[in-house]
């Protein structure tokens, strides 16, 4: 992870180091596979967060998707009691592009590629707005409405990557993983819009 600052685990969650890691045939890449969640994010292992640069901030990961399984979640979030997020969902053996913001998942396009990019903008008014990309960071499009960051726990709301399956369904297996090549946080151009690189 290419970041200024240490990473975490997600604050009442028990991490489980077996599932994440630098993996031998990738070694400059961290790999996070996933578990069964009991509802949603909130409750899932091995969420990496990082502590929120700021006041205005945007923080950026390049994903590789592979390897996800069926019921399998990932993406890029901005963390705390109801959080949001942007990432991919596969079902049905089909990879899409999804927002969710407090449990509420909108579905959008489909992936086809192994990789994309997601985005997070937070600006000054701790407005932050989601953005993904799917030709490795030419265009970034904008997707969800702006969400106002709520304080959660102690630490405030954080960005972080994630991987989960929600359970059920039955044939959610919790085998599949990703594999995260780098996550960027920039705070001196932070205020560029989430739809340009």
């Amino acid at each position: 992870m290419n970041s200024p600052r240490r990473c975490s685990v997600a604050v009442g969650v028990e991490p489980q180091s077996t599932r994440c890691g630098l993996e031998s045939h990738r070694a400059t890449r961290l790999a996070a596979a996933a578990r069964a969640a009991r509802a949603d994010l909130v409750t899932a292992r091995n969420t990496l967060t990082q502590i929120l640069q700021g006041p205005a901030m945007t923080a950026t990961a390049r994903l590789d998707i592979s390897a996800l399984s069926e019921a399998q979640r990932a993406g890029l979030t901005m963390f705390g009691t109801r959080p949001a997020w942007i990432g991919v969902v596969r079902e049905a053996g089909v990879t899409h592009i999804v927002f969710a913001n407090a449990g509420e998942e909108t579905v959008s396009v489909p992936v086809a590629g192994a990789t994309l990019q997601l985005r997070v903008v937070v600006g000054p008014d701790q407005q932050a707005q989601f953005a993904y990309n799917l030709d490795d960071g030419a265009q970034f499009t904008a997707f969800g409405a702006p969400v106002a960051l709520r304080f959660s726990w102690w630490k405030g709301a954080r960005p972080a990557l994630f991987t989960y399956v929600r359970s059920p369904p039955a044939n959610a297996t919790g085998s599949g993983h990703i594999d995260i090549d780098w996550f960027h946080v920039d705070t001196a151009g932070a205020a560029h819009s989430s739809t340009q690189r």
